[in-house]
């Protein structure tokens, strides 16, 4: 059973992010649920894939199974934002925009085959094409081609979809935002050699399919994917926020933990911060 309470959220959690300090090959990690993350280096501070809107139907239901930490006009020291993909649960415009007002050294990386569906003004908005590292504080950037149901590009060649492999001193992470494991993606990603893995764990049937539900690889391919990499960290994600559309975590730990027992397993909880020393 998925625990889907905040374990820390609020004013709470923004001091954490704000006033931990981090050095040397350290990371701390603040999962915000589905495949939302702040990552916070001796060098910047990251986010993927945030959703700090509400998620509710046309018809006024909340589709979510939790609200969001905080309002996304929060101050946390951004520097960088990167976005996956355009899914409502991975891109969400007042997320966006929000933080771009309160992160006044904030710069958003979005795919650019995205460019022609979302608009956002201000130069501090970059769509970057895959394989192209960005510069950041103490290492790069890189977005990652990846397919959610099958790999889709523009007519310039970029993706849709993409994870992105961050370069800090020291360490090197690898988050695949919504993905299938294949050997293109081994191929693209195994050349970092990553040493913190995100991979989803949610899946793909006929039922969600048939829903217009985008599946990922599952929970068996996602542990087989962080064995052919071989990091120090698997970190399951995205099975979380929808009742339809996700997965049983300790499930995942278990399995991960019996078949790849050299690579260490951490479930994100909601908000609990992460520490990892490499």
């Amino acid at each position: 059973m998925n625990d889907i309470s905040w374990h820390n959220s609020g004013q709470n959690l923004i001091d954490e992010i704000l006033e931990t300090d981090v050095s040397g090959n350290t990371v701390c990690i603040w999962p915000l649920g589905q495949c939302g993350f702040i990552l916070k280096t001796a060098e910047t501070v990251i986010g993927i894939d945030p959703v700090l809107s509400p998620m509710y139907s046309s018809g006024g239901i909340l589709q979510s199974l939790f609200l969001p930490p905080f309002k996304p006009d929060t101050e946390l020291h951004l520097s960088w934002l990167l976005v996956s993909h355009n899914h409502s649960d991975h891109l969400d415009v007042p997320t966006i925009e929000g933080l771009l007002r309160a992160n006044k050294d904030l710069h958003v990386i979005i795919p650019a085959a995205v460019k022609n569906e979302v608009s956002f003004s201000g130069k501090r908005v970059s769509y970057v094409k895959q394989d192209q590292p960005v510069p950041i504080p103490g290492g790069s950037v890189t977005g990652i081609a990846t397919a959610h149901d099958v790999y889709r590009y523009d007519a310039e060649g970029s993706s849709y979809s993409q994870g992105y492999v961050i370069r800090q001193k020291g360490m090197t992470m690898f988050h695949s935002g919504d993905a299938l494991a294949d050997q293109e993606l081994l191929r693209n990603v195994g050349k970092f050699h990553p040493d913190v893995v995100f991979l989803p764990i949610n899946g793909r049937d006929e039922i969600r399919e048939k829903q217009g539900i985008v599946g990922n690889m599952s929970m068996e391919e996602a542990v087989l994917f962080a064995k052919q990499l071989s990091p120090r960290v698997f970190i399951p994600m995205h099975y979380d926020l929808f009742a339809n559309n996700g997965f049983d975590v300790e499930t995942c730990r278990i399995h991960a933990e019996k078949t790849i027992p050299q690579v260490k397993t951490i479930v994100p909880l909601l908000g609990k911060k992460i520490t990892i020393q490499l």
